[in-house]
């Protein structure tokens, strides 16, 4: 049965609860240090139900210049509560399979191997911290908290593995709007962060 890694929801938020994006730099954690002290795995069957801990989820998003690469997940496998929702990020559980370690080399590998599993592409991998997010506004995310890395791509050939269970292709941050309607919680979170950004930039 799947162990999954979860830290415990009072100890995440010891420095002061936050809903919605944080960027990684005002989080005011030393995350790697909370996994080494007081993360866990747990069943997943059992953590899926218990919001006294977080499972903590890597959430990879994709961009090549100006595009983003955006998923449809279908009916065919992953989380049902997501389906047929859009989402600028890919991710998955850190699993007791990833290694025994519970630090940064443990997210690390969890994020290669949750790429390369549902991802083909032909350039350079770097992922970076930008920030986390935490959303309690529904069920599934009152049991999650993300980790978002962004990979800046340098090939724009990147496409999805397994297409019974997800759809995707790069499209312009301009054309990411009218996506956002049917977009997954998380995702929307990062959609209004980018825009966010944009218009400072502006």
């Amino acid at each position: 049965m799947e162990r999954v890694l979860v830290v415990p929801t009072n100890r995440l938020f010891q420095e002061g609860y936050f809903q919605g994006f944080k960027s990684a730099k005002d989080f005011k954690i030393d995350f790697v240090e909370l996994m080494n002290n007081y993360s866990m795995f747990l069943f997943r069957k059992l953590a899926e139900k218990d919001p006294k801990f977080k499972q903590v989820i890597p959430y990879i998003v994709f961009k090549f210049h100006n595009e983003f690469f955006i998923f449809r997940r279908l009916g065919a496998g992953g989380e049902p509560r997501l389906h047929n929702r859009f989402s600028l990020g890919i991710g998955g559980h850190i699993s007791s399979l990833d290694g025994s370690n519970k630090g940064a080399k443990v997210i690390h590998e969890a994020i290669r191997r949750e790429f390369e599993e549902e991802l083909y592409y032909a350039g350079s991998f770097a992922p970076q911290l930008v920030g986390f997010i935490n959303d309690d506004s529904n069920e599934v995310g009152k049991v999650h908290f993300g980790m978002v890395f962004l990979v800046e791509g340098t090939s724009p050939h990147i496409k999805v593995r397994e297409t019974s269970n997800l759809s995707g292709r790069l499209v312009t941050f301009e054309h990411l709007a009218k996506f956002e309607p049917q977009m997954e919680s998380w995702s929307k979170i990062i959609y209004q962060h980018l825009k966010r950004m944009k218009e400072k930039v502006n």
